[in-house]
């Protein structure tokens, strides 16, 4: 009944509200004309030398151009946030006082190896990778890039509230390989012209959070839907059945995003929960074609079609909470349905070519892919009993477990690179948490905690706020390598954790939250059989168990374990990396990580306290600091979250 009465609700308020209006951002146009003038003052650009190459820096630049093989310039990079419906007309970026100068070496390429901000932008191990210079680039008398700015428009989410981003990449250094000149600009004055909805966007304000599952779901969850109303998060169910019934679509994951963008535009939805994943443990075919798994599924899944490797797609909920795009052609926002050039094959990727895609979350989305009742009500459970209390206080609470160590096996002279990575996640929370516990593998020869189950669990179980994991995974697992590991050792793996080994953990109800960063650890397609079989299927149908059997990925099982675990899980529904000629990291790979200690910067510097945010934030930030192409939409795409998206970490006082 209730149900019903929700379905009436939205369909009362389209017709008939009058002190609200339902947000339509596709039509909300109007000719408030208004203009943002700003000016950005640059110094001289600084040369660093290592006898073959220049390193340029300028002080005030935020990042570099990072594309392989290319020169590796300075940029600044700014976002601006309009209000949703503002139509952008024009985008202005004038360079003042160019200067040119000769340099005595060629500017450094980029290589293949991300860039960390607790090593100022520098590059890790940087004299040990393999430097690959692009020869239509260095080549070249023309300036490198082509012009002295870029800029992209997303729509997404800024917390709750839904905005524009604007964001203007500025290079203050344009290079000529050729004639081993740079030209620079001492100033750039941007003027961005705009118009602003006569009536601004309102909301109506109805409820915070729809939960998506199937009717033999939905009547067990009253109590987690009361739990939510009581702590002031509307909250309301709405069945797969239902929405399969009164929406259309291509298929039937277009038809929940067309559910989702209608409960958003009427309803003003923020946080979107998705109860349901495989019918069975035993066997299922998950995947019904190229764009969709359904048949198979409580809540269906989107399946990109990016190409790596030896993957063609992945599964992504992402597809669900990104909504809308900004068509710059006609200066307005779309329905984003990962389907630009409209031949019917959802979010392709191929060589140099990826769909355009805005991949910035316009809700917060998250999945509890529950097979049974009996992980539903242990989910459920779970939830209540750690929101019904306050941790934030606790000594447990604010203890942060980095497990990680080696990336691949080389013998390292520094530091590990998965250990660089941990430490920039755990000065990101520097304010949050008392105790830093790190699981290295360099702890093998100084002392503590080592990344081997029994160290691992034993670390979790003494209960934690934050876990961090960093290294390989499976779905089934996590490994890493020692941090001696010898060159070209596949042996030197530490142990890391499995399936198997999760009874060890008794934290009780110190549930952490926990990211699982490593390969497929969240690929929540496996069966019993296909896991059985995984070897012996072909291409598309891999499920990358090794034929060990298993029920569910490792972030589900940490996650649905009924005493312990974790509160919530974020992991990767596919190979972080599957680039080919990689000497020491890949590009691939290390988004992934820069993606995951974006996660831990929403919370411990912009202080978010709800989960979904957090992890929307991170992807958000991410996107904003980055060029997007198809190594990148992979890892965003990629990224999986298992959780409550209203979940306030740390519960409620």
């Amino acid at each position: 009944m209730k149900m019903k009465i929700f379905a009436l609700m939205m369909l009362f308020l389209l017709l008939f509200g009058t002190n609200t209006y339902a947000f339509n951002p596709e039509d909300s146009y109007a000719t408030n004309f208004s203009t943002i003038i700003d000016s950005i003052s640059f110094s001289q650009p600084i040369m660093e030398t290592d006898g073959e190459y220049v390193f340029l820096k300028v002080n005030e630049a935020n990042m570099y151009m990072r594309n392989w093989s290319k020169p590796m310039l300075p940029v600044f990079s700014k976002t601006y946030e309009l209000p949703m419906g503002t139509k952008i007309n024009k985008v202005e970026c004038t360079p003042n006082s160019i200067n040119q100068r000769f340099i005595p070496q060629k500017v450094k390429p980029a290589t293949r190896v991300w860039y960390l901000p607790a090593v100022n932008g520098m590059p890790i191990n940087d004299s040990e990778i393999e430097i690959v210079e692009n020869y239509s680039v260095y080549s070249s008398s023309n300036l490198f890039p082509d012009g002295w700015y870029g800029y992209k428009i997303n729509c997404g989410l800024n917390g709750d509230k839904n905005v524009i981003f604007l964001t203007l990449s500025f290079y203050p250094i344009r290079y000529s390989p050729a004639e081993n000149t740079i030209h620079y600009a001492d100033r750039v004055n941007v003027k961005i012209t705009y118009e602003e909805p006569v009536d601004p966007v309102t909301f109506s304000d109805e409820y915070d959070m729809v939960i998506i599952t199937p009717k033999k779901f939905s009547r067990m969850l009253q109590k987690f839907v009361n739990h939510k109303n009581a702590h002031d998060v509307k909250t309301e169910i709405k069945t797969t059945e239902e929405i399969f019934e009164e929406y259309s679509g291509r298929d039937k994951p277009e038809q929940i995003k067309y559910f989702i963008k209608d409960a958003k535009e009427t309803c003003n939805i923020t946080y979107v929960l998705l109860i349901g994943g495989l019918k069975t443990y035993f066997y299922a075919k998950d995947k019904d074609d190229c764009n969709q798994g359904s048949n198979a599924w409580y809540v269906p899944v989107r399946y990109t079609n990016i190409e790596e490797g030896l993957e063609n797609g992945l599964i992504s909920d992402l597809y669900y909470a990104d909504l809308y795009r900004y068509n710059k052609s006609f200066g307005k926002i779309e329905f984003e349905d990962w389907d630009s050039n409209s031949n019917n094959v959802f979010a392709e990727g191929k060589l140099d070519y990826l769909e355009r895609m805005d991949l910035c979350p316009d809700v917060h989305v998250g999945r509890l892919p529950c097979r049974n009742r009996f992980e539903v009500r242990t989910m459920m459970n779970k939830i209540i009993n750690y929101e019904s209390t306050s941790h934030v206080d606790k000594k447990w609470f604010k203890r942060m477990v980095s497990i990680t160590g080696q990336f691949f096996p080389r013998k390292c002279e520094e530091t590990p690179v998965g250990e660089m990575y941990c430490d920039v996640s755990i000065d990101y929370m520097s304010n949050l948490i008392d105790e830093p516990v790190r699981v290295y593998s360099s702890n093998r020869e100084t002392g503590g905690p080592v990344p081997v189950a029994k160290d691992i669990t034993r670390e979790i179980s003494k209960g934690a706020g934050f876990v961090d994991f960093e290294g390989h995974g499976f779905p089934y697992g996590w490994n890493v390598y020692w941090a001696d590991a010898e060159e070209g050792n596949e042996d030197a793996w530490a142990g890391g954790i499995n399936n198997y080994q999760l009874w060890r953990l008794t934290n009780g109800r110190k549930l952490p939250i926990a990211v699982v960063a490593g390969c497929h650890t969240a690929l929540f397609n496996t069966t019993l059989t296909t896991s059985l079989f995984s070897k012996r299927l072909g291409y598309n149908h891999w499920y990358w168990t090794s034929g060990v059997p298993i029920v569910g990925c490792l972030c589900w099982r940490l996650l649905a374990k009924p005493r312990g675990g974790a509160i919530a899980t974020i992991g990767c529904t596919a190979a972080e990396s599957m680039s080919s000629n990689i000497t020491y990291n890949s590009i691939g790979f290390s988004f992934s990580c820069e993606l995951n200690y974006d996660f831990f910067y929403q919370i411990g510097r912009n202080n978010v306290t709800i989960l979904g945010e957090a992890f929307s934030g991170s992807i958000c930030k991410s996107i904003k600091e980055n060029p997007i192409r198809r190594y990148e939409a992979w890892c965003i795409t990629g990224q999986q979250i298992f959780c409550d998206p209203s979940l306030k970490m740390g519960g409620y006082p």
